[in-house]
């Protein structure tokens, strides 16, 4: 018999955890608000580029990029 780590217990594995708990919501939500699909693409697409130039901006050696993410 082998005992496995409990997942919660790696901080790392939490954080994807939640991270994709907040994805899946965010996915939910979007497909269930009453905006035509061309709207909601058009929100997702303006959210990925923030994103993309959020990350752009990162400079790995200064900042913390959980802290970065938030900002």
């Amino acid at each position: 018999m082998t005992l496995r780590p409990d997942p919660a217990s790696n901080p790392g594995t939490l954080l994807l955890i939640i991270l994709g708990g907040a994805v899946l919501g965010g996915l939910a939500m979007a497909l269930t608000t009453p905006k035509t699909g061309r709207e909601v693409r058009a929100v997702l697409r303006n959210t990925l580029r923030r994103l993309g130039r959020a990350v752009e901006d990162l400079d790995p050696l200064e900042e913390d990029p959980l802290t970065a993410m938030f900002i």
